[in-house]
């Protein structure tokens, strides 16, 4: 099943209360493919997809970062809270090394 593009509503039913708690409105968010005109604009693309469901030419970009996140589609409202602590980790270290440069 092929989730990318589509609402966030309709992948998982706690993403959209999970980030009113942080004062983030997703609600009507949609997620888009991301184009290789868009890989080759940016300076860095970060992935947190399951790679099986991503485009092929994504693998051979450098600018392109796979993030591990678990896939918390399937579980309850704490599962999505976790993802989100993963994510904040993910950035702030993200964010260190940039800063490093």
């Amino acid at each position: 099943e092929k989730y990318l593009g589509k609402k966030l509503v309709e992948t998982t039913k706690f993403v959209v209360p999970v980030m009113k708690e942080i004062g983030i409105d997703v609600s009507n968010n949609i997620s888009k493919q991301l184009t290789e005109k868009m890989v080759s604009e940016a300076d860095k693309i970060i992935i947190m997809a399951e790679k099986d469901k991503c485009p092929k030419y994504l693998f051979s970009s450098p600018k392109v970062v796979f993030w591990n996140i678990a896939d918390p589609r399937h579980g309850g409202i704490e599962d999505q809270r976790k993802v989100l602590d993963e994510i904040n980790k993910h950035i702030a270290e993200f964010i260190k090394e940039i800063d490093a440069r």
